[in-house]
């Protein structure tokens, strides 16, 4: 019944927000929005991330009170991620230095506060983070702060963010279900893809809410401490986190490397991004529905989805994984220096 009474209540939550959207009271507090990068009409308001936060705390702390993600060091790391994320999402206020730096200390907090960390299976790497303690913090710090703001570089088409997140959740409770017989995290696991699949009914294809960077920078760094417990924690193949994580990531990777190589600061935003030339040039020069960047998030399926079918045959043949990652990476480049920029 408390899972009722929580579907009930987002549910409610969502359709509150809506209602105070047509009084324009969110519009109110920014008026100065225009991203560079806004594909959109009007002002929607970017507040789907901070209702799915607060539900998900809230449950947890009447359903699963002993849950990872309610130890103090991890509750106030998170405070900081959304805090920050909330000043920009309702204000605009937050430079994109504030945002990275906020995500990289409460990525810290977590990652210090870890007894063990992934063994990497590549030999040489493994060897030289378990030699020096502090690089090896460094290490999984940057790259869970990379990991959140990849979701963020691929927010802003219908679904993409809640697909994606979903894509990945699912990937972690296979793993969880067929290959470590353990019932660890599921609690979690399942109360994030339902209240997922709530905000994607108000939000794809439709776009009535968004998730906003406090949302997308939140469940990706959520997502990867899941995936950095769940491989510190039983024998896995780390490769296979790569697959879970690879659209986010290679977005992430790819995007600061274009930017260093074009002399631009990797924290600013562009329109570059493969989602975002994908809905331009399937767009063209005409005047399409608020619905047409839905379209875009379809197209982009096989970043978001394959990976959840890929992981589970990379466990079973884990000689294939890096076949699976050449694949996906291929695909990536292929499409995106196929299509030509705005």
């Amino acid at each position: 019944m408390i899972y009722i009474y929580f579907f009930i209540l987002t549910l409610s939550l969502f359709l509150i927000v809506l209602t105070i959207k047509n009084k324009k009271f969110f519009e109110k507090l920014n008026k100065d929005y225009n991203p560079v990068q806004k594909i959109h009409h009007g002002y929607i308001p970017r507040v789907g991330g901070l209702i799915i936060i607060l539900c998900f705390y809230t449950a947890l702390i009447l359903i699963n009170d002993f849950s990872i993600f309610l130890k103090t060091e991890l509750i106030l790391a998170a405070i900081l991620i959304i805090f920050v994320g909330a000043i920009e999402d309702l204000f605009g206020k937050a430079s994109p230095f504030l945002r990275f730096f906020s995500i990289f200390i409460a990525s810290l907090i977590f990652v210090s506060c870890q007894n063990q960390l992934p063994v990497i299976d590549i030999t040489f790497l493994n060897s030289a983070l378990k030699s020096h303690y502090f690089v090896e913090i460094l290490f999984y710090t940057i790259g869970l702060t990379a990991l959140a703001n990849g979701f963020n570089m691929i927010d802003g088409m219908n679904g993409l963010v809640g697909f994606t997140s979903v894509g990945c959740l699912l990937s972690t409770l296979a793993i969880s279900i067929f290959f470590i017989n353990s019932d660890i995290y599921h609690n979690e696991i399942i109360l994030l893809i339902s209240l997922l699949c709530i905000f994607l009914f108000f939000n794809f294809p439709n776009g009535k809410i968004f998730f906003g960077d406090t949302g997308s920078y939140w469940i990706g760094w959520i997502i990867g401490i899941l995936i950095i417990k769940l491989y510190s924690e039983f024998d896995l193949n780390t490769w296979g986190a790569i697959i879970i994580l690879f659209y986010p990531l290679q977005e992430v990777v790819f995007s600061v490397t274009r930017k260093l190589f074009q002399k631009k600061s990797p924290l600013n935003p562009d329109i570059e991004h493969l989602h975002l030339k994908l809905y331009f040039f399937l767009k063209g020069q005409v005047t399409r529905s608020t619905r047409f960047n839905s379209f875009v998030t379809v197209c982009l399926m096989p970043f978001w989805f394959l990976p959840t079918l890929m992981i589970v045959w990379s466990q079973i043949y884990s000689h294939i994984i890096i076949v699976f990652i050449f694949i996906l990476e291929a695909a990536y480049l292929y499409f995106y220096y196929l299509i030509p920029s705005k």
